[in-house]
């Protein structure tokens, strides 16, 4: 498993952009997990890889979808969020990273 535990990401939606927000970013094995907190509160969005570099997320409890996009050892993840009746881009750049092995 790698660990991006000081990535940092730009969201941009329809009222304006937040930019440098502090996230962290797992991915194992096909796998992966953005997680950061909004107003104090846990977000956690998590998916899979449906191809190489291509992945589907969910954000916990709430109806949505996202799609991160990533080409072979960048690092910079890009892609689309919907949030019930919300949406917008999103682009994550992956610093640091932190090697767990099994």
């Amino acid at each position: 498993m790698t660990v991006y535990r000081n990535a940092k990401c730009d969201t941009y939606y329809s009222e304006g952009v937040e930019q440098n927000v502090p996230v962290q970013v797992k991915i194992e094995d096909g796998s992966i997990a953005v997680s950061y907190e909004e107003n104090g509160v846990p977000v956690v969005y998590e998916g899979r890889e449906i191809e190489p570099g291509h992945f589907e997320l969910e954000r916990r409890g709430i109806s949505s979808k996202a799609t991160l996009h990533r080409f072979s050892d960048d690092d910079v993840l890009e892609g689309s969020w919907r949030e019930e009746r919300y949406e917008g881009m999103w682009r994550i750049e992956l610093r640091e990273p932190f090697k767990i092995s099994d």
